[in-house]
């Protein structure tokens, strides 16, 4: 395969070649680093045609060891572990890496409560019932778009 018709990607190419991590690959390869662009190296790294130019650079170089975990967490690791005030990145961006880093690692997980913890625990059963009917009702008249539909009675009450 021929040299990168884009400089830059090629640079990139031959300082990952040569044992730098993405981050120090993307900054020698002349990109700008901003507050936005800790996640443009990694991303950088899949673009196909990176890819096959690191397989005739490198030789043994395994494509898929860019989309390994292990790897991707080592990547992260060394953004996220550079010392502060360090010009290659900032506070922020450290930041994005290490919250990254526990996502990956499954301490964090995106999620939001939409209900008040134990929002339930002092009704009593008539009122949880109510409670559920009217729920019902506002679901029904969101999905219908206002024509009312009977809740489901509970067949142990006559």
């Amino acid at each position: 395969m021929p040299r990168l018709a884009n400089i830059r990607h090629e640079r990139f190419c031959q300082k990952l070649a040569k044992g730098m991590n993405a981050w120090q690959a993307y900054k020698r390869a002349g990109y700008k680093v901003g507050p936005n662009t800790h996640g443009n190296p990694y991303r950088l790294k899949q673009n196909k045609a990176v890819q096959r130019r690191l397989l005739e650079l490198c030789g043994t170089y395994e494509a898929q060891e860019f989309a390994d975990k292990e790897n991707l967490m080592r990547e992260l690791a060394t953004l996220a572990f550079v010392p502060v005030g360090d010009e290659v990145v900032t506070v922020k961006e450290k930041r994005a890496a290490i919250m990254d880093i526990a996502k990956l690692a499954g301490h964090l997980i995106d999620r939001k409560e939409i209900r008040q913890v134990d929002e339930f625990e002092e009704m009593s059963t008539d009122e949880l019932r109510d409670y559920i009917a009217v729920t019902y009702e506002r679901l029904a008249e969101a999905e219908t778009g206002g024509d009312r539909i009977e809740a489901p009675r509970d067949e142990t009450e006559a």
